[in-house]
């Protein structure tokens, strides 16, 4: 969690011509990694009062693993190829992928 933080704080810290990925995908990133800070608090409480904490921790596990975090993935392959081809100066026409021949 701490690395998609560090994500927001990057990608928000560029003027909105100079970004390559979305600020809306590194503000889904940071309520991600706010879940699972959620998410490790509730366990650690979960020591003391376990059916309390332990519906929390189970809807915060099922929001982020099978909901957030397969989507923050999905963008992110999505504008992957607009990154990569934006970082290096060249447009998606010019870049070609090629398999190495064994």
């Amino acid at each position: 969690s701490f690395v998609l933080v560090l994500l927001y704080f990057s990608i928000s810290a560029l003027s909105k011509e100079k970004r390559v990925l979305p600020l809306w995908w590194a503000k889904l990133g940071l309520f991600i990694a706010f879940f699972a800070f959620i998410d490790f608090t509730a366990d650690l409480v979960n020591l003391e009062n376990y059916e309390a904490f332990a519906r929390i921790s189970i809807m915060c596990i099922i929001l982020n693993t099978l909901i957030l975090l397969p989507s923050w993935l999905i963008f992110l392959s999505c504008h992957f190829h607009d990154a990569f081809s934006q970082s290096i100066g060249a447009t998606s026409e010019t870049i070609q992928f090629e398999l190495p021949v064994i």
